[in-house]
């Protein structure tokens, strides 16, 4: 009986849902990364491997390094990391030897003039117990070896090579006074002379700085005094009060 009511009840659906037909989806087997099926699933658990390779990727170990062209290897005793000194090139080498030869970096080398060089010779050959080459050396500037090689020098200049080193200096310092004028800087009156003087609006911009400075130092004395005269007028104000409360207790007693 109990088969012939479910069997009626299976007929008597809807026209709808039987004419409708789903089909159940396969369900296909979870598979790791080495192709084999999750057992205990209660899925497909077919132990066939699937056609996708296996696995070949190396396991990265952190210990390892690579030695890209030997500038890193990794100690096999487990000590410290060796590091291989990386090849010096051109520039730094060049670089060292700048360092060795000159250790106190940029630093030119002072011309004397003719006129200096001159009484060099001259200070030595009158005195030469006073004028020694620390003296001078230390007089003018220059280096010992530098004052050595002028008093060891047996160079003099006929009158063309003479009046071509004179040229050559006065041109020199005309440049460099020019460039000093222009920064600001009172050419002596040699220059002067030559023509070599600051600009025209130097002179007023120095004069606007003097009365810009002279205005605020004006400013500051009167700050001063006003806060000078308030803090004495508190004072008095203060010293009043006070004396007027003491009379008052004076007379009360």
């Amino acid at each position: 009986m109990k088969k012939e009511a479910s069997s009626r009840s299976s007929t008597a659906k809807s026209p709808a849902a039987s004419s409708t037909t789903f089909k159940k989806r396969p369900q296909g087997t979870s598979r790791e990364h080495d192709g084999s099926s999750k057992p205990g699933t209660g899925r497909d658990t077919d132990q066939t491997k699937s056609a996708r390779p296996e696995n070949t990727k190396k396991t990265f170990n952190k210990d390892e390094r690579k030695s890209g062209g030997g500038a890193f290897r990794s100690a096999q005793n487990g000590t410290a990391p060796v590091f291989e000194k990386r090849k010096k090139e051109d520039w730094m080498i060049q670089k060292e030897a700048l360092k060795a030869k000159f250790p106190e970096g940029w630093k030119p080398r002072k011309r004397l003039s003719p006129d200096a060089l001159i009484g060099i010779r001259a200070l030595h050959a009158q005195f030469p117990d006073i004028y020694t080459t620390e003296h001078l050396s230390n007089k003018f500037k220059v280096s010992a070896e530098a004052i050595r090689r002028i008093l060891k020098s047996n160079f003099r200049p006929d009158d063309a090579q003479e009046a071509e080193r004179r040229e050559r200096w006065e041109r020199r310092g005309l440049q460099i006074w020019e460039h000093k004028a222009a920064l600001g800087i009172k050419p002596p009156r040699k220059w002067r002379e030559e023509g070599v003087v600051r600009d025209a609006s130097h002179h007023e911009r120095v004069l606007r700085a003097s009365r810009r400075e002279k205005q605020l130092e004006e400013e500051e004395i009167r700050t001063y005094q006003k806060q000078y005269l308030e803090r004495r007028a508190q004072e008095k104000a203060k010293g009043a009060e006070q004396e007027a409360a003491s009379r008052r207790a004076s007379s009360g007693t």
